[in-house]
């Protein structure tokens, strides 16, 4: 018998943990930041996107190598699951997020792929 009660109480953390109902958003991305790292003709990029707020978020890009440069752009987005827009200096882009996986084309046609830390 105890077992048994032992089993429905660990079954039922169980389902209250993976609820569908958490209070968390699935639309907001506050708080999270993702990561985007490439080399190319002796040039490295580090970029980190950190979404500040429901509809904010910060660019930081450093490039190293043969060129060095870090700048810092802020930004609004928009987020309806799995698509996102980012809009920077009046530029638009678009793409989607996956799991851990944000891939934006660029504005050169380009697809970069960041990861969730």
């Amino acid at each position: 018998m105890k077992k048994t009660i032992l089993f429905i109480a660990v079954l039922l953390i169980i389902s209250v943990s993976c609820s569908k109902d958490d209070p968390v958003a699935e639309n907001d991305l506050t708080g999270t930041t993702w990561i985007y790292t490439a080399s190319a003709d002796g040039t490295n990029v580090k970029e980190t996107i950190k979404f500040t707020g429901k509809n904010s978020f910060t660019d930081h890009a450093v490039y190293t190598g043969d060129s060095n440069l870090d700048l810092t752009i802020v930004g609004s987005y928009t987020f309806n699951p799995p698509i996102i827009k980012l809009v920077m200096n009046n530029t638009e882009q678009s793409g989607t997020i996956t799991n851990n996986s944000m891939s934006i084309t660029t504005t050169f046609g380009n697809v970069a792929t960041y990861i969730k830390q």
